[in-house]
C-alpha cells in the first residue's frame, strides 16, 4: 500500500470513528432533552416536535422519544444507553 492509499484509509477511518462519535451525543444530547421536557409536563408529541425543531431530520423516531418518555416519567434518572 503506498502512502497515499494509507493515509486516505487512515482518513476514512478517523471520519467514521467522528461519525459514531457524534451520534452517540447526540443520542445522549436528545435523551436529555426527552428528560427534560417530560419532567416539566410536556407530552411525547411534544417532545418530539421540539427535537424536530431542533435535531431536524437526525432527531429520534417518534417511536423512540414515547419510549424515553415513559422511561423518565417511570422514574429512569439516567440518559445512557445500557448495552
Amino acid at each position: 500500500m503506498n502512502a497515499g492509499c494509507f493515509f486516505f484509509s487512515l482518513f476514512c477511518g478517523c471520519v467514521m470513528v467522528m461519525a459514531a462519535l457524534s451520534m452517540k451525543e447526540s443520542c445522549e444530547e436528545q435523551q436529555t432533552v426527552v428528560k427534560f421536557l417530560s419532567k416539566s409536563g410536556h407530552k411525547p408529541n411534544q417532545c418530539w416536535q421540539q427535537l424536530h425543531d431542533v435535531f431536524g431530520a437526525d432527531c429520534f423516531s417518534k417511536n423512540s422519544v414515547r419510549h424515553w418518555h415513559r422511561q423518565f416519567q417511570q422514574g429512569r434518572t439516567s440518559t445512557k444507553d445500557v448495552k
